[in-house]
């Protein structure tokens, strides 16, 4: 019957489905699998072949440009490429908007060495960036759909390989494909958030599966199968929080603070030189990259249905992500999934209102754990804002929200219907 279909082969089928649509896979969730390292070299197009070539040296070779203060010069020397970016690949797309914003951001800190956030902020001068740089990321941009710089998405979920192919994802298997400043601490930062990334994927499937469940009946199938489905997203949200606990193992506060942190800044005002005519294109407001950009945890607030649309960071920050990861959150926007468990709830089933508020309970220890490291990496060295511009008293009042969000349970002697 359609209940049984449903609840088998379909729905696992429709599920798979949506998420290879968007990009999003069963095992990796929102990371890149297996992102390119290389950009191609081998087209017709000899002049790009050439360009990616140029691109693909630069950024190999980043660390030290950086520390020999020739990135800017190193930019003057590009070319400008020809043509646009529509024929590469999604993985791809996203390859190139990682290296030339990352190529964009070593060139913003040698040329505005700012000295925390807090200076970043106040500067609010219109800076030119070179058509070098902002016609290519520019042009890439409107491909993958982010906004032209180096969001969250390039710089950690694009931006890895195995050491070892025949083993999984896990801290002692990945490696950078890129780094600003080629450290241990710098590494150890992005691959703890490539890991959990990974370890929240298994919560992805399950998530959608509750939304489409509960768009059915209250009947006893859909209800089991609902819990079912919330406690294997809790798991996996659980163990997001074991994977941040090892943070501070291989990264140090201080070199993080004063070494790294600052390379992910981008200017308030920026002149994108040459970008749609020779008078070039005010930007206003670029974010820089920052964790609040991550798609995993804009996804589970929206299939929770729990998404703060009130805030106004968040609409800001999807901007960073590509776009076909930005429809499937923004399609979650429609989910029921709370609202069948608050009508559960007051029909007296404890278990599923137990399943729904464990994944509750995990997001506010990620938030609370997530608050306790940037009280130890950027707080107490008298910052006041993120690299994303947020003032970081905003995830206070996120801990505050995801609070409210826990459903009482029913009375332990209502009986369930």
């Amino acid at each position: 019957d359609k209940m049984s279909s449903i609840l088998g082969e379909d729905l696992d089928s429709r599920v798979r489905e949506l998420m290879k649509l968007h990009h999003v896979s069963p095992e990796v969730g929102f990371l890149t699998k297996n992102p390119p390292r290389y950009l191609p070299k081998s087209s017709r197009n000899y002049e790009r072949d050439e360009y990616f070539t140029e691109i693909d040296a630069l950024l190999f070779m980043l660390p030290q440009l950086i520390r020999a203060k020739e990135v800017a010069v190193s930019v003057g020397r590009l070319r400008i490429p020809p043509g646009n970016f529509k024929d590469l690949s999604w993985e791809m797309k996203n390859a190139f908007h990682l290296k030339i914003s990352m190529l964009t951001h070593a060139y913003w800190r040698e040329i505005l060495p700012y000295k925390n956030a807090g200076e970043h902020m106040r500067d609010t001068q219109i800076r030119a960036l070179l058509p070098q740089l902002a016609v290519p990321l520019w042009r890439i941009s409107e491909e993958t759909g982010a906004a032209p710089s180096m969001s969250y998405f390039f710089y950690s979920p694009s931006n890895y390989y195995l050491k070892d192919p025949a083993l999984p994802i896990n801290l002692s298997n990945l490696e950078l494909i890129h780094s600003f400043t080629g450290m241990p601490d710098e590494k150890w930062f992005v691959n703890i958030h490539q890991v959990i990334q990974c370890v929240y994927a298994p919560a992805i499937p399950e998530l959608l599966k509750a939304m489409f469940l509960s768009e059915l009946p209250h009947e006893s199938v859909v209800k089991e199968a609902i819990t079912g489905c919330l406690l294997n997203a809790a798991v996996a949200a659980e163990r997001w929080v074991d994977v941040l606990y090892a943070m501070p193992a291989h990264c140090d506060y201080r070199r993080y603070f004063d070494e790294v942190r600052l390379f992910y800044l981008f200017p308030r005002r920026v002149l994108f030189e040459e970008v749609n005519g020779s008078e070039g294109e005010l930007v206003e407001d670029v974010l820089g990259e920052t964790g609040g950009q991550t798609q995993d945890q804009h996804f589970r607030l929206a299939a929770l249905g729990i998404y703060p649309h009130q805030d106004v960071y968040f609409p800001l920050m999807r901007k960073y992500m590509p776009k076909t990861h930005r429809d499937l959150i923004e399609a979650a926007f429609n989910s029921r999934l709370r609202k069948y468990i608050l009508e559960e709830g007051r029909l007296g089933n404890r278990e599923i209102v137990v399943a729904y508020n464990k994944n509750i309970y995990s997001l506010i220890d990620s938030r609370k754990l997530h608050k306790r490291w940037v009280d130890l990496y950027i707080t107490r060295f008298g910052e006041s804002h993120g690299t994303g511009k947020p003032p970081l008293d905003w995830l206070d009042k996120h801990i505050r929200r995801a609070r409210r969000a826990l459903i009482p349970l029913p009375e332990i002697n209502t009986p369930a219907v």
